[in-house]
């Protein structure tokens, strides 16, 4: 199994690399991890680690999320959270990959069989030389046939099943396809919730949040956003909070597509929840990040509360700068949700920056 150096240098407050410093590599939320030598082989090193003149370590991690708790006399005791992922091309085994991921286009021509294909698996017809050899043996009872492959048929009523599922629209219902047949025989035309706009904010100038207050209960909250931030890296995070609430109670986990590497990340017991990563100062001009979360339920008062979000951002325009991100958050928290805080872990909200928040 490949593995990654530790992707650790450590500065002094002037920006000089600083040696002799100790590099305590710890897994995310645990103890000590096993330190190797090199990037294959059983050898390890001892843990912690000592920087050399240039502020580095020598030692490769197995893939995982790691903490480095770095400290020395001149500095201030800090820590530093990084992932370790193969470092060699073609060197990822089958553990890193997720079922469906590989694309037809990375196989060769030929590669896959008939003794490679379950006798369940869903081949489209237009792959198959079937032309004319399909009998009625071949068909199942429940088969759905349309009905334009099949001879004039004159269907009655005593050829529709009890249970059938008849399209509203083939009825002729009291008031067209607007109600529905109740129980009891009658029927009433369905009600639909109505959605509102609770807040459209479009920044002018560099702002450090969006803070929505006094929201009104409702069934379900939907954020639309539009975001970069002044951070100087290449990407950044966008994070929120409820009701005001900066302690641990936040727990997130992030699927996340780059390239053509994927990864997951988990963070328990966090300050804030996580909705997606944007553009810094260092990504291409006027790029910026699109997210969209849903908070169902969120006036509930009995239970914790949770939100799935959807991200994507462009650094540049080469390989390897495209993200898309899945999210999930969960607020450990009964409250009913009254405020939403969003901002960006570091920097502030970019002018052209635009959060659109919807109730029903």
């Amino acid at each position: 199994m490949a593995r990654t150096r530790v992707p650790i240098q450590v500065i002094d407050s002037a920006g000089n690399a600083l040696a002799g410093a100790s590099v305590q590599i710890n897994t995310r939320g645990g103890g000590a991890a096993t330190v190797f030598a090199g990037e294959v082989g059983a050898t390890t090193v001892t843990n912690p680690l000592t920087t050399d003149a240039a502020g580095r370590v020598s030692a490769w991690l197995d893939r995982g999320s790691y903490d480095a708790v770095i400290s020395h006399a001149s500095i201030t005791t800090y820590t530093d959270q990084f992932d370790s992922s193969p470092g060699a091309a073609q060197s990822i085994d089958t553990a890193w990959l997720a079922d469906g991921l590989i694309t037809a286009a990375k196989l060769g021509t030929g590669i896959v069989t008939n003794s490679h294909i379950a006798s369940g698996a869903a081949i489209a017809y237009s792959k198959l030389a079937l032309t004319g050899s399909i009998v009625n043996a071949d068909i199942a009872a429940g088969a759905a046939i349309a009905k334009s492959k099949l001879a004039a048929l004159g269907i009655v009523d005593a050829d529709v099943s009890g249970g059938a599922g008849i399209a509203i629209a083939k009825l002729a219902l009291p008031g067209g396809t607007t109600t529905f047949l109740r129980a009891d025989g009658t029927f009433v035309a369905p009600t639909v919730g109505a959605t509102s706009l609770l807040t459209d904010q479009l920044l002018a100038v560099d702002t450090a949040s969006w803070d929505v207050q006094n929201i009104p209960a409702g069934l379900f909250l939907e954020l639309f956003l539009y975001v970069r931030s002044t951070d100087a890296s290449n990407t950044g995070s966008t994070v929120l909070r409820f009701n005001n609430d900066s302690g641990a109670n936040y727990d997130h986990q992030r699927l996340r597509a780059k390239g053509t590497t994927v990864d997951t990340q988990e963070n328990l017991g966090v300050t804030s929840g996580r909705l997606g990563e944007h553009p810094g100062a260092s990504a291409g001009a006027n790029k910026f990040a699109v997210m969209h979360a849903v908070i169902p339920h969120f006036a509930g008062s009995t239970d914790q509360k949770s939100v799935t979000s959807r991200s994507h951002h462009a650094e540049g325009t080469g390989t390897g700068t495209i993200n898309l991100e899945q999210h999930g958050i969960t607020w450990r928290s009964t409250a009913a949700i009254t405020r939403v805080t969003i901002f960006p872990i570091v920097g502030s909200l970019k002018a052209g920056s635009r959060l659109s928040m919807l109730e029903a």
